[in-house]
C-alpha cells in the first residue's frame, strides 16, 4: 500500500526490493559515491548525445504525428538530465515510472498514457524494444505494438524473433514508425 492508500502491484513491489538490495549493496561499498557519480554521468551522455539515427527519426515523425507520448521505465538518476536531451522537447508527454509509481506493462501506465496526451489507446502505436513485456501491456490497451530493433541487434539478437511474433510491425528506429503511417495515411493522425 502506498502513502496516498492505493495498491502497489506485486511486480513494482519486487523491483523496489531489488533496487533497495542494490544500494544496500553499493552503500556497502567504498566506491559508492564514484559508482554512482559514473552511473548519472553516463545516462547523462547518452540523453544529451542521441545517436544521430533516432534523433532525426523522431524530429520527422514528430511533424507527422497529432501526438507523441514517452513511456520510460525508469529511476531518478537515470533521468536527471532529461530536460538537457534534444529529445525532451518532441514529446507532448514524457512519463517515467519513478515518477508516476507504476512500470510496464501495468495498465494504469498505459491509461495515464494516453488519458495525459487525451488519445484514444486504439488510435495509437506503441513502439519499444520488448523489455518488462511492454508490447503485451500496449495491445491489452488497444494500442497496435512495434518492435524497434536498433538496441536489441547488438545486445540480444536472439530476442527479435521472439519478440517480433507479438506485434503489428517491426522497424529498426522508433521513428521509422513513420512508414507505417505512410501505409496508412489517417490512422494515427487527427486527420
Amino acid at each position: 500500500m502506498r502513502n496516498d492508500g492505493s495498491e502497489v502491484s506485486v511486480a513494482r513491489w519486487r523491483r523496489s526490493c531489488r533496487t533497495l538490495s542494490a544500494i544496500w549493496v553499493l552503500s556497502r561499498c567504498r566506491n559508492y559515491e564514484r559508482v554512482c557519480a559514473t552511473r548519472r554521468h553516463r545516462f547523462r551522455h547518452a540523453l544529451v548525445n542521441v545517436i544521430a539515427e533516432v534523433l532525426n527519426g523522431m524530429q520527422r515523425l514528430r511533424t507527422r504525428v497529432a501526438k507523441l507520448g514517452m513511456m520510460s521505465d525508469t529511476d531518478f538518476d537515470e533521468i536527471a538530465s532529461w530536460e538537457e536531451s534534444p529529445l525532451a522537447s518532441l514529446f507532448d508527454v514524457a512519463l517515467f515510472s519513478c515518477y508516476e509509481g507504476v512500470a510496464k506493462p501495468e495498465p494504469a501506465f498505459y491509461q495515464l498514457a494516453t488519458q495525459r496526451l487525451g488519445v484514444d489507446p486504439r488510435r495509437c502505436i506503441y513502439a519499444g524494444d520488448g523489455t518488462r513485456d511492454e508490447h503485451v501491456g500496449a495491445r491489452e490497451m488497444g494500442m497496435s505494438p512495434v518492435l524497434v530493433t536498433w538496441s536489441l541487434e547488438s545486445e540480444a539478437p536472439e530476442r527479435i524473433p521472439v519478440l517480433a511474433q507479438g506485434c503489428d510491425a517491426v522497424v529498426r528506429y522508433p521513428g521509422d514508425v513513420m512508414v507505417l503511417l505512410d501505409n496508412d495515411n489517417t490512422a494515427y493522425t487527427d486527420e
